[in-house]
């Protein structure tokens, strides 16, 4: 075989840039980590981070800017999933990792025992950001270089991973985060803290220079949203991202003493308001099948509290309202089929 002096050129810059530069391809191959399981409706990647960790990813979704869904303590559980398709209904290109345990199930105290330690989430810690958000920006920056449509990354943190959001903010690919119902820190051995006792109930479980980070180098705002009446996640804790944020964290306080906004005691305004900040700060031009920002959400030192999701749920699981059965677009070109642009996607299990 001849080789011509142009192809000897190009073959090596091609290994030239290959040394430097990663394709979107090697950056989150498809395909299971080993031992990892497939779920239905969602694409298997194993993301290796910067210390040749394996991290378990799902996706669905192929349309629109990347949204990273953050898992709550009891796990990447089936309703996470539901909350997974419902953003990528909406036309987005939802990235779920599987921080612990495994997808479709749900231990709450079973996960508690095997993450609540230094070397994972370091749950009784008030100003430590998590050594889970490393790698969690590099996969960020990943889902940026495979999904470019768009502003950035959306990036929706529940419960244990609630402030996660903040500490991403390091990530410049991050410009849309959502805080919903944070939890830490909390002590696994303080069973009184479920009634809010003997805990630090506006700590934020972020290193300071992580919030100063957030505070005074980035610019754009960001989503609260919780239940009023959460023990879990009390009002003090809002107040202290009102301080933190004065004119960039607008917030939400569902009534009722319910803990999870998105997914176990899913609420349809709370998915609602969280669309409506998408659609305005990740899209370049935001969709016609969407409310504006903020559409229920307000600046605001006290609680705002809409009169919305009521519900009779007395235990996680339950819902606060029914499940939202409207149809909902799947073409950019078409939002003359926004039959009801203020009910979001149908709920699907």
């Amino acid at each position: 075989m001849r080789v011509t002096r142009r192809h000897a050129i190009s073959s090596l810059s091609s290994a030239a840039i290959g040394l430097t530069v990663q394709t979107t391809d090697e950056c989150l191959p498809k395909g299971p980590c080993p031992a990892g399981r497939d779920v239905a409706g969602f694409t298997s990647l194993c993301f290796t981070d910067s210390r040749s960790v394996k991290h378990q990813v799902y996706t669905t979704g192929s349309d629109g800017p990347p949204v990273i869904l953050l898992h709550e303590l009891p796990g990447l559980t089936r309703e996470t999933f539901a909350t997974a398709r419902q953003l990528a209904d909406a036309r987005y290109t939802v990235v779920v990792p599987l921080l612990f345990g495994q997808p479709g199930e749900s231990s709450t105290f079973g996960n508690i025992r095997e993450v609540c330690g230094r070397e994972q989430f370091d749950c009784n810690e008030g100003e430590k950001t998590s050594p889970q958000v490393a790698w969690l920006r590099e996969l960020a920056r990943c889902a940026r270089q495979r999904s470019p449509d768009g502003k950035g990354v959306g990036v929706i943190g529940m419960c244990l991973t609630g402030a996660f959001p903040i500490p991403l903010l390091r990530e410049p690919a991050v410009v849309a985060p959502v805080i919903c119902q944070p939890t830490l820190p909390f002590n696994r051995f303080n069973p009184l803290q479920a009634f809010g006792w003997f805990m630090d109930q506006s700590a934020l479980a972020v290193d300071p220079e992580d919030l100063k980070h957030a505070r005074e180098q980035r610019t754009g705002p960001l989503l609260g949203i919780r239940y009023k009446g959460d023990r879990k996640c009390q009002k003090k804790r809002f107040e202290r991202l009102t301080s933190e944020f004065p004119n960039r964290f607008y917030r939400l306080d569902f009534p009722g003493q319910h803990h999870s906004t998105l997914v176990g005691d899913f609420c349809p305004d709370a998915l609602l308001e969280v669309l409506a900040f998408f659609n305005d700060h990740l899209r370049t031009t935001p969709g016609a099948c969407a409310d504006r920002f903020p559409r229920l959400s307000q600046h605001s030192q006290t609680e705002v509290t809409p009169d919305a999701c009521r519900g009779n749920a007395t235990h996680h699981g339950a819902d606060p309202t029914p499940r939202a059965e409207t149809p909902w677009p799947t073409s950019k070109s078409s939002p003359t089929s926004c039959t009801n642009p203020s009910s979001p996607p149908p709920r699907r299990r």
